[in-house]
């Protein structure tokens, strides 16, 4: 991205302004390796959700993920990951809230070739609650050594990382009009207040807690979320949903070489007004 021009109060210099966190398409074997490895790191480390003897490679999979696009929010400022999340085909598979739920999803036959669902939620703890900021941190350029880079603020909002992940799914094609999801009810409460109107479209189950399904209409829920949310909105206004790791890492093999559990080791945090739990969408 071009850094915009910002004065800082405390040196008075000119220094670059860059977003902190941003959306990145895994469509690398490396990228995709680093989207599994922050889903080993909360489901099977932090949470206990999955046993972690039966992924000795510390990267945790499943069935539907030869079917799924994978996404992950890198952090600018730590060169590490921050969350995950994949977009399940529904034109090419069954939806993991389907085998949950156990019988049809109200309306999904018709809508099948037009929808996904997103599924494995994760956001490292550390990463679960932001609020808006900027902090001044050492940029490197991709592909460079620290010793080339060079001071910049880094802007974050709030819900930063968990906004960037439902953004991607807004706009990840233009084909798809639909999203499913099986959340609690705390997080369907909390994406109603986004500004997501949410349909109910199967039966409540025990799984890690009561879920529910839901489905959103995605051009309905990107308008309602710029309404609503003003740090959604500024996302929109200032960065594209996502880039893709073939382009935003091009160069940059240092992030992939030596011990890659370093890319998924959060850092301390702001506390913020929404915290999302790993528990809350997990399918």
């Amino acid at each position: 991205m071009t850094p915009i021009t910002f004065a800082s109060p405390r040196c008075g210099e000119q220094l670059p302004v860059f977003d902190r966190f941003v959306c990145i398409l895994a469509d690398t074997a490396a990228a995709r390796r680093l989207h599994h490895q922050v889903r080993f790191k909360v489901f099977c480390e932090d949470t206990g959700f999955e046993n972690p003897d039966a992924f000795p490679m510390q990267a945790e999979h499943d069935r539907y993920d030869p079917y799924a696009r994978h996404f992950i929010v890198w952090d600018r400022q730590q060169r590490q990951c921050a969350g995950a999340m994949r977009l399940v085909d529904a034109s090419r598979t069954r939806l993991p809230s389907e085998e949950l739920v156990g019988t049809p999803l109200r309306g999904l036959a018709e809508r099948r070739p037009h929808a996904v669902e997103f599924s494995r939620l994760c956001i490292l703890k550390d990463y679960r609650q932001t609020v808006q900021a900027e902090q001044y941190g050492w940029y490197q350029p991709a592909g460079q050594s620290a010793s080339d880079g060079y001071g910049a603020l880094f802007r974050q909002f709030d819900n930063d990382v968990f906004l960037r992940l439902l953004r991607a799914s807004l706009a990840w094609s233009p084909d798809i009009r639909y999203c499913y999801f099986i959340v609690t009810a705390a997080l369907s409460r909390v994406l109603t207040r986004f500004g997501i109107a949410l349909t109910r479209v199967g039966r409540e189950i025990e799984h890690r807690g009561t879920r529910i399904p839901f489905r959103y209409d995605v051009e309905q829920a990107d308008l309602g979320m710029r309404e609503t949310l003003a740090s959604f909105a500024a996302i929109a206004a200032t960065s594209p949903a996502y880039l893709s790791a073939s382009e935003f890492f091009s160069g940059d093999s240092d992030i992939f070489s030596g011990d890659s559990d370093s890319a998924v080791a959060a850092a301390p945090f702001h506390q913020a007004p929404v915290a999302i739990s790993p528990s809350a969408l997990s399918a």
